[in-house]
């Protein structure tokens, strides 16, 4: 018998066999192979977290010995990581970005001794030293530029005290017409009550005034500029986001400039004019409007500009009252 005639002859059926029949092992195995090739391609589609960054300055003292002398560690980065619940670290993904003078000695000694929690992304920067300003236009700007979509600043003696504060930020900020432009901020009975001295916004922020604050201030008057500049309709001081400022702790550590009051009004026209502009183009396909605003804040009057038909009143599109 020529066997090797019939295993050509067989041959055929036994390749059909192996590779073409759904065999339970080799299922097994073909199966075994495809799911993390699937798992690897759907890895590139994977649900990417809001990111949310809690912008502070921070100055050291000469009398600090460790990071347990500083506010930092002993009551800020405690707070975060007690009112974040573990729903909103699911969702978001939560960044602390500090900026310190590039001569600060001590936070250059102790910034990788900073302890937090695993979820809770620590970002230390220094700056070359401007005296009397604090560095928070560049560490948002850096902020922005690693992909920020929400902005908290804070002060390293802020202690936050209620719980999920993020998602109901957020929530707000998205529910302004149009979404995210505008600003909130928290309750605090410390310091200046009628004012927001801790806020938050989103990236669109940047986009419309290129800097977190402007530029004339240093470090005051940036919470009066800020509490003003989008009007009433798009500023809100949430009451269910609580803080404490603990400015007893370490004192001053910045000196006032007085002289840069001055400044606010005309500040607070040209950016109110820029963000009007802002809210033009985008409720009316981009179209180019050149507006005049008179006044500030309550006292500012109705300017109209009538272009292709449409009638734009700076009150109303900023929430001011006539």
């Amino acid at each position: 018998m020529n066997w090797k005639l019939i295993f050509l002859l067989c041959l055929p059926f036994i390749l059909f066999y192996f590779f073409c029949t759904p065999h339970k092992n080799s299922v097994y195995r073909f199966r075994s192979i495809e799911k993390p090739f699937r798992a690897a391609q759907n890895s590139s589609y994977s649900f990417r977290k809001t990111t949310v960054s809690i912008c502070v300055a921070v100055r050291s003292k000469p009398s600090w010995k460790s990071l347990h002398d500083s506010s930092l560690q002993k009551l800020l980065i405690p707070s975060i990581q007690r009112t974040i619940t573990e729903r909103e670290r699911k969702v978001f993904d939560i960044r602390l970005y500090l900026a310190a003078d590039s001569d600060d000695f001590f936070f250059l000694h102790h910034k990788k001794n900073i302890r937090t929690e695993p979820w809770l992304q620590v970002f230390f920067k220094f700056y070359k030293k401007i005296d009397h300003k604090i560095p928070f236009n560049r560490i948002t700007k850096d902020a922005f530029l690693d992909g920020t979509d929400y902005f908290v600043r804070v002060n390293d003696d802020t202690e936050f005290t209620s719980i999920a504060w993020i998602e109901e930020a957020v929530r707000v900020l998205k529910s302004f017409e149009p979404s995210n432009v505008g600003v909130v901020g928290p309750i605090c009975k410390e310091g200046n009550t009628k004012i927001l001295t801790h806020d938050m916004v989103h990236r669109t922020h940047l986009e419309i005034f290129k800097t977190y604050y402007p530029e004339i201030f240093s470090s005051w008057w940036v919470d009066d500029w800020i509490s003003s500049v989008y009007g009433k309709k798009r500023t809100m001081r949430l009451s269910s986001w609580h803080v404490k400022h603990h400015t007893h702790v370490h004192g001053r550590r910045y000196m006032v400039q007085e002289h840069e009051r001055q400044h606010l009004p005309e500040t607070l026209r040209k950016d109110q004019e820029t963000l009007f502009n802002f809210l033009i183009q985008k409720q009316h396909g981009g179209l180019n409007k050149t507006v005049v605003v008179i006044g500030k804040g309550e006292s500012a009057k109705p300017v109209q500009k009538h272009r292709d038909n449409i009638i734009v009143t700076v009150n109303h599109a900023l929430g001011f009252q006539n």
